[in-house]
């Protein structure tokens, strides 16, 4: 399977369909999708920059506080 197959294929790991791909970020670190609806808190828009999913949270990288 391709690369571009592949993205074509993904399907939200919450609810199990690939419709409204564009609701469908995938997150950074696993590449799985997820409806923004489908997530707990939904999330009202696409995220920008890196996107780690909730099974992902917390192996991301933590920004550093000063």
């Amino acid at each position: 399977m391709s690369k571009e197959d592949y993205y074509n294929e993904v399907i939200c790991a919450e609810c199990g369909f690939g419709d409204r791909e564009e609701q469908l970020p995938l997150c950074d670190k696993c590449d799985r999708g997820y409806h923004m609806t489908c997530l707990k808190p939904i999330v009202p828009r696409v995220p920008t920059g890196r996107w780690y999913c909730p099974n992902c949270t917390d192996d991301a990288p933590q920004p550093k506080r000063f």
